[in-house]
């Protein structure tokens, strides 16, 4: 019952919005945990709960659309903020072949965070699913997954080190906020693109 509710959640996150791209860091089983639970209240009671379980699962597929919304739009911006990255890159002369030898150096974060009682009661649903987008980092500025996400893009840029993080963190705060075009710099002396997300 598990597996089936899972394979469906999935599905049904794109279905409902007419897309069949997949969608970004949602995690998937905790809709179906919560559905598959109420199911089997609903069938060991004998309909007992029938109108709290139905305002529950109404409640959880409300918040799971929306997060998925929520979630392919976050997508569509990262993807635009990888390639403004790369356009920045080459129009301070970095060729493709030398992105594995360029830092690249995201002061702040794409996403602001998850104020709101919609964000947190969407949370409690669906654990820790309402930072959607790759461009947002854990303290202290350690995260891989941008980078990641731009390999998967097909650009191979260097990570840097927290020396360097903390360094370019320091020298460019006063930039303005993304998606301001001067939120980008570049560092020759350390061949670092920075981009200045947030404060």
């Amino acid at each position: 019952m598990l597996l089936v509710l899972l394979i469906a959640s999935i599905l049904t996150f794109n279905i409902a919005f007419g897309n069949v791209r997949p969608a970004p860091r949602v995690y998937f089983g905790a809709f179906s945990v919560v559905f598959a639970a109420i199911l089997y209240l609903l069938a060991k009671k004998g309909g007992q709960y029938k109108w709290l379980a139905a305002a529950v699962t109404l409640l959880s597929v409300l918040f799971t659309f929306g997060l998925s919304q929520r979630t392919n739009h976050s997508y569509d911006n990262d993807v635009k903020l990888t390639q403004e990255v790369i356009a920045y890159s080459k129009a301070n002369n970095i060729p493709t072949s030398d992105f594995d030898k360029t830092n690249v150096v995201f002061l702040g974060n794409l996403q602001a965070g998850n104020q709101g009682i919609y964000s947190k009661l969407q949370d409690i649903f669906i654990t820790g699913a309402t930072r959607t987008s790759f461009f947002q980092f854990d303290p202290p500025l350690t995260s891989v997954r941008p980078y990641d996400f731009m390999r998967t893009q097909g650009y191979n840029f260097a990570i840097p080190d927290q020396a360097l993080r903390t360094q370019m963190t320091t020298q460019y705060s006063g930039l303005p906020d993304y998606p301001n075009e001067k939120a980008f710099t570049y560092s020759p002396a350390n061949k670092t693109v920075v981009v200045k997300l947030s404060n």
